[in-house]
């Protein structure tokens, strides 16, 4: 949250690395022996926005919406005295996805929302990230989103050629 406040001032952020952490060298700027510069991404490969200005509002929407599950599951992991990272991400992302639909329909009374919320976040501290020690997973991705090629012709023209081998 702090780097994230600092970038927002336009503050660039210089941290350790941590030694458990593996630095890639061959990615990113060296500036001496000791110093190097890393961007961090979100995991935005699959944006969809094509003009430059719509991309930085998607970016922002995405960093947005990643902070608010963070806080949401920091709000729960406070209320149980737990630790935040303790928390599945995963699993607050599901249940604060199942609270909207109630919050989105506008039939609650403030009361009963707040209760609805103080509900959920019980429910959100059951769901911790399980101790898995000597848990080792590379960072690779096993297969392609879809294993469908691009459409590179007209939707009409494919439409005929499919009806052709249809019998």
């Amino acid at each position: 949250m702090m780097i994230a406040q600092l970038l927002n001032q336009n503050v660039d952020v210089c941290a350790r690395l941590h030694h458990l952490r593996h630095a890639d060298f061959r990615k990113g700027r060296r500036l001496g022996k000791y110093d190097h510069i890393i961007v961090w991404t979100m995991n935005l490969s699959h944006v969809r926005c094509k003009s430059p200005d719509m991309v930085r509002v998607e970016f922002r929407t995405t960093f947005l919406a990643y902070n608010l599950i963070r806080l949401t599951a920091a709000s729960a992991a406070f209320r149980s005295d737990q630790k935040p990272r303790s928390i599945s991400f995963t699993s607050t992302c599901q249940f604060v996805l199942s609270g909207w639909a109630m919050h989105a329909s506008g039939l609650m009374s403030g009361k009963a929302l707040r209760r609805v919320c103080d509900q959920l976040l019980k429910r959100i501290a059951k769901c911790r990230v399980g101790n898995r020690p000597g848990r080792l997973e590379p960072r690779v991705i096993k297969r392609r989103r879809h294993g469908y090629p691009l459409r590179q012709k007209p939707r009409h023209v494919l439409q005929k050629e499919l009806r052709k081998h249809c019998t």
